[in-house]
C-alpha cells in the first residue's frame, strides 16, 4: 500500500541524524625542565636528617625522571594518560607531606598556557597538580575525539572518555577553587575550566543522541537528549563570549559553538514533531517545523569559510529536510487538515534529558606513597594526642574490666566457690579439676618459671631506670657547667643558656621517669602477689604426695547432697564462660588499638579539622565498648543467681570441721593456680614493656648525647675566641683564625653541628626543634622517632597503667561505672587492673 503523508514526514527526518562531525578538543600545556629532586631534597635535610634524605635518593631521582617522561609526552595514547595520571597522584601525595613554597620547598614550576602560550611560573604544588591534571583531561579529550563515531563501540568510547575528560577539567577547577595562586596562568581561570567541563559533557551528551539515533529508539526520546545537547553547547557559548574568554579562546571555537546551538535547538523541535500527525495535531506541527527552519536558517547564515565541512553538510542537510517536510506540512493543512496553527510561544518547551554526568577521579587509595614513612610533625602531633586520647580510653575500658573480673573473683572466693563443689564432688583424693592444674604447674616448673621470669623483670627494670638517670644527669651536668661558665665570663659568655634548650628533654624525661614509677609500683604488686601463693604453688608443683598431705578427707557427705549442687554449677560455668568472652573482648581492644594508626588518615583529610577526624575514628570503638557494657549487666545478674543458689546449697548440705577444710584448701589451691597463671601472664607483659621501653630511652639517651657534644663542640669554640688574643689588623689573615663556618657568630653554633630538627611533640617544622632558640641556632637532629609514643604502643594491662591503689595516670580519664556500683571485699585487696583476669574455670 501507499505510505501516508506522516510516514513520508517521519522517514525524511529520520535522514537528519547524520554521522558527528570532527569533536573539540584540548591541546596539552607545556612546561620547561624543572628539578623537584633538589628542592625536596635540601628539605629533607633540613628538617629531618641527612640520612633520611640519602634513603630517599632513589624516590627522588624517580620523581624527576617521571617529570621528564610526562614533558616528553607527544601522543594521545592510553598510555600518556595512565602516565600523566601517575605523576599527578605522586604531586597529590606530595602536597600533603611538603609545604612547597618560596620559603620551605623551593621548586619553581614552569607552564606555558594553551590559548596564547604565555609562560607562569609558581613556587606552589598545586599550580603544578592543576597543570598536570589539565594535560590528563585534555589527553582524554583528544581520546575521545579521535575515536571513530561510526560504529557502537567508537561511540561509547568516545561517550566515556569524555564524560572522564569532564571530570579532570572539574578536577582542575577544584584545586584552582581552593588554591587560586594556581589562576595566574590564563586557561586556569574558572571560565575556561568550566567552559570545558562544560563541552566535554555537550560532546558525551552527542555521543548518547548518536547511539540512540542508531539504535532507532522514539523520537520522543531522542527530542530530549537533543534538548540537553543543545542546552549545554548555549552554556559554552555563553562562557566563550563572556569577557574573560571572548579574546583569549580561538574564535573557531566561538562559531562552532553558536552554530551546533542552533542546530541542535532545530533538531530537537523536528524531533518533538514525533506523534504529532497521528495525534492529529496538524497545527503544532507546523508551528514546530517553522520553528525548526528559523533555527537552520540562522544555523546556516553563520556558516563561514573557516567553519568545518561535516559541520557545514550537517547545518545545509538538515535545512534542507527541514523546509521540504514543513512545506509538504503545510500543504496537506491548507488542503486537508486546516488544523489552527498555533504560536511558538505558545508550544510546550522540549523537555531536557541530562544522561552524562563528570566521571570522578581513578581511585588512588593503593598508590605506593615513596615518601610514606616521613610524616609532617603537625600530622605526628596530631596523631600522638589521637593515640593519648585513644589510650586514656582503651585504659579506662581494662580498668572497669579489671574492676570486673576482680569482683567476680573475690565475690566467689567468699562464698568458697569453686573449692566447696570440688569437695563435695570429690570428697576423698585429689578432684580431677585440681589434678589438672598440679599436671601444668608440674610441667612449667612453676615456681623456677615465675622466678627466672621476676629475676628478668627486674634486670630490665634496673637497666631501663640506670639508662633515663644516666641521659638526665649529663644534662644536669652540662647546664652546670655552662652555668659556671657564665658566672666566670659574664657578659663575654654570649650563648642561649642551657635550661632554655632542654625544656623538651626535659619535659621527655619527665614524662619517661612517669612511665617507669607505674610499672615499678605494678611489679611491687606482682611481687606481693607471688609472696601470698608462693606456698601453694609450690605444692602444686610438688605434685600429688604434697596436695594430698593438705588435703583432709571428708567421708560423711551425703550421695543426696549432689543434687543441690547441679544449679550452681550451671551459673558458675556461665559466669566462666562470661569472664571467657570479655577476655576475648579485651584482647580485641588491645589488637585494635595497637594497629590503629591514623596518620595516613589525617594526611589525607587536612582540610577537615583534627577533632572531627579524632570524633569519627574513636566510634569504630562503640561495638565492643557496647558489648562490655552488656557484659557488665549480665556478670551482675549472674552473681545474684550464684550467692541465691549458693545459700541453698549450703544450707542443703552436712557441715563439719573437716568437710570446711578441705573446701578452704581446695578453693586455696584452685587460687593459687589462678595467681600463678596471671602471674606469668604480668610478668611476660612486664618484660615486652621494660624492652620496648629500652629502644626508647636508648634513642633518649643517643639524642641527649648529641646535644650535649654540639654544645661541648660550642664551649670549645666560644672559649677559644675568648682567649684569643685581640685582633692586630681589621681583616686578619686567614691563617690566624680558626677553621669556622662563614656564619659563625657567639651567638650562633657552628651549623654542622647543628643540623635542624623539629621537635619531637609540638613544633612545627619550620620552627626550632627546642623553645627559646636564638636566630640561626639549630639543635641536633633527634637519633630517634620525633614521638617515641607514635609507634610504640603501651601494653595494657598492669604496665600501661598505675596500679588501682596509687590513682589513674595524669589526664586519665575516671574508669567507667558498671552497673552494680560494687567492689570486692576489702579483705582481698586491689590487684593491679590486669591481674584480674581470669581463665575459665574445670569441675
Amino acid at each position: 500500500s501507499k505510505p501516508s503523508r506522516h510516514e513520508i514526514y517521519t522517514s525524511a527526518l529520520h535522514h537528519a541524524d547524520r554521522a558527528p562531525y570532527s569533536m573539540l578538543f584540548s591541546e596539552r600545556k607545556k612546561t620547561d625542565k624543572v628539578d623537584i629532586s633538589e628542592g625536596l631534597r635540601s628539605y629533607i635535610c633540613s628538617h629531618y636528617s641527612d640520612s633520611i634524605a640519602n634513603s630517599h635518593l632513589d624516590a627522588l631521582t624517580s620523581l624527576n625522571q617521571l617529570r621528564e617522561d610526562v614533558r616528553a609526552i607527544s601522543d594521545k595514547s592510553d598510555v600518556a594518560k595512565d602516565l600523566l595520571f601517575r605523576y599527578y597522584t605522586q604531586l597529590s601525595l606530595l602536597s600533603f607531606r611538603f609545604p612547597f613554597a618560596e620559603s620551605s620547598v623551593r621548586v619553581q614550576f614552569v607552564w606555558y598556557d594553551v590559548y596564547k602560550n604565555k609562560k607562569a611560573t609558581n613556587f606552589s604544588i598545586h599550580f603544578e597538580r592543576a597543570s598536570v591534571l589539565y594535560n590528563y583531561a585534555a589527553t582524554l579529550s583528544q581520546l575521545a575525539a579521535s575515536q571513530q563515531k561510526s560504529s557502537d563501540d567508537g561511540i561509547k568510547r568516545a561517550n566515556a572518555y569524555f564524560q572522564a575528560a569532564a571530570g579532570a577539567f572539574q578536577g582542575v577547577r577544584d584545586i584552582v577553587a581552593e588554591h587560586p595562586e594556581c589562576s595566574q596562568a590564563m586557561d586556569l581561570v574558572p571560565e575556561a575550566l568550566q567552559m570545558l567541563t562544560t563541552l566535554m559533557l555537550a560532546q558525551a551528551q552527542e555521543c548518547f543522541y548518536l547511539k540512540a539515533a542508531r539504535d532507532k529508539m522514539k523520537d520522543a526520546i531522542i527530542s530530549k537528549l537533543v534538548a540537553q545537547v543543545g542546552d549545554y553547547y548555549e552554556q559554552v557559548a555563553s562562557l566563550l563570549n563572556g569577557p574573560a574568554l571572548k579574546s583569549l579562546v580561538d574564535r573557531t571555537w566561538h562559531a562552532q559553538a553558536e552554530i551546533l546551538v542552533l542546530h541542535y535547538k532545530s533538531l530537537a523541535q523536528v524531533k518533538g514533531c514525533a506523534g504529532l500527525p497521528e495525534a492529529m495535531k496538524y497545527g503544532e506541527q507546523i508551528s514546530r517545523l517553522r520553528l525548526a527552519l528559523g533555527f537552520a536558517t540562522e544555523a546556516k547564515k553563520k556558516l563561514g569559510r573557516g567553519t568545518n565541512l561535516e559541520i557545514k553538510e550537517a547545518v545545509e542537510h538538515n535545512h534542507a529536510l527541514v523546509d521540504k517536510t514543513l512545506m509538504l506540512a503545510e500543504k496537506d493543512n491548507d488542503t486537508i487538515y486546516h488544523d489552527p496553527v498555533p504560536p511558538d510561544m505558545k508550544l510546550d518547551a522540549i523537555e531536557k534529558k541530562p544522561i552524562v554526568k563528570p566521571t570522578p577521579l581513578p581511585d588512588t587509595a593503593a598508590v605506593e606513597d615513596p615518601f610514606s614513612t616521613i610524616v609532617p610533625y603537625q600530622v605526628q602531633e596530631a596523631a600522638v594526642r589521637y593515640a593519648e586520647t585513644r589510650d586514656n580510653m582503651v585504659r579506662s575500658e581494662q580498668r572497669a574490666l579489671a574492676d570486673l573480673n576482680e569482683l567476680a573473683r573475690a565475690t566467689l572466693s567468699s562464698m568458697n566457690l569453686p573449692g566447696a563443689i570440688e569437695a563435695l564432688e570429690a570428697p576423698t583424693g585429689i578432684p580431677p579439676a585440681l589434678q589438672s592444674k598440679i599436671n601444668e604447674v608440674r610441667n612449667d616448673r612453676g615456681m623456677q618459671l615465675v622466678t627466672e621470669l621476676m629475676e628478668t623483670l627486674s634486670t630490665l627494670s634496673t637497666e631501663d631506670t640506670r639508662m633515663l638517670k644516666s641521659a638526665l644527669v649529663e644534662l644536669d651536668k652540662e647546664e652546670k657547667d655552662d652555668d659556671a661558665l657564665r658566672a666566670a665570663h659574664g657578659g663575654r659568655w654570649q650563648r642561649t643558656p642551657s635550661h632554655t634548650l632542654t625544656g623538651t628533654l626535659r619535659q621527655e624525661g619527665a614524662k619517661f621517669s612517669g612511665n617507669l614509677e607505674h610499672a615499678i609500683k605494678s611489679d611491687s604488686f606482682v611481687a606481693k602477689k607471688f609472696q601470698e601463693h608462693s606456698a601453694y604453688i609450690m605444692a602444686l608443683q610438688t605434685g600429688e604426695g604434697e596436695v594430698l598431705k593438705l588435703l583432709p578427707a571428708n567421708d560423711l557427705i551425703t550421695g543426696t547432697t549432689l543434687e543441690d549442687v547441679i544449679n550452681l554449677k550451671r551459673y558458675l560455668g556461665e559466669l566462666d564462660a562470661l569472664v571467657a568472652r570479655r577476655e576475648a573482648l579485651r584482647t580485641e581492644l588491645s589488637e585494635m588499638s595497637n594497629n590503629d594508626n591514623i596518620a595516613s588518615k589525617l594526611l589525607a583529610q587536612q582540610h577537615r579539622s583534627h577533632e572531627d577526624v579524632f570524633e569519627e575514628e574513636l566510634r569504630k570503638y562503640n561495638d565492643i565498648k557496647s558489648q562490655l557494657r552488656t557484659n557488665a549487666t549480665t556478670q551482675e545478674s549472674l552473681l545474684e543467681a550464684v550467692r541465691v543458689e549458693n545459700e541453698r546449697f549450703v544450707a542443703g548440705r552436712q557441715q563439719d570441721s573437716i568437710a570446711q577444710r578441705r573446701e578452704q584448701v581446695l578453693q586455696a589451691l584452685s587460687n593459687a593456680h589462678k595467681a600463678y597463671t596471671e602471674l606469668k601472664a604480668n610478668l611476660r607483659e612486664g618484660i615486652q614493656f621494660y624492652t620496648n621501653f629500652q629502644e626508647i630511652l636508648s634513642q633518649f639517651e643517643r639524642k641527649c648525647k648529641d646535644f650535649i657534644f654540639a654544645r661541648d663542640q660550642e664551649k670549645q669554640d666560644l672559649l677559644e675566641q675568648l682567649s684569643a688574643p685581640p685582633p692586630q689588623a681589621p681583616q686578619p689573615s686567614a691563617q690566624a683564625q680558626p677553621a669556622r663556618p662563614p656564619s659563625y657568630s657567639p651567638q650562633q653554633p657552628p651549623a654542622q653541628f647543628y643540623p635542624t630538627a623539629p621537635s619531637p611533640v609540638s613544633q612545627a617544622p619550620s620552627a626550632p626543634a627546642y623553645p627559646g632558640v636564638p636566630p640561626g641556632y639549630h639543635p641536633p637532629a633527634p637519633a630517634y622517632a620525633p614521638s617515641p609514643y607514635a609507634a610504640y604502643q603501651v601494653p595494657p594491662g598492669a604496665y600501661g597503667m598505675m596500679p588501682p591503689g596509687y590513682g589513674a595516670p595524669p589526664g586519665a580519664p575516671p574508669a567507667y561505672q558498671y552497673p552494680g556500683g560494687a567492689m570486692p571485699p576489702p579483705a582481698y585487696g586491689a590487684p593491679p587492673p590486669a591481674y584480674g583476669a581470669q581463665q575459665p574455670r574445670r569441675y
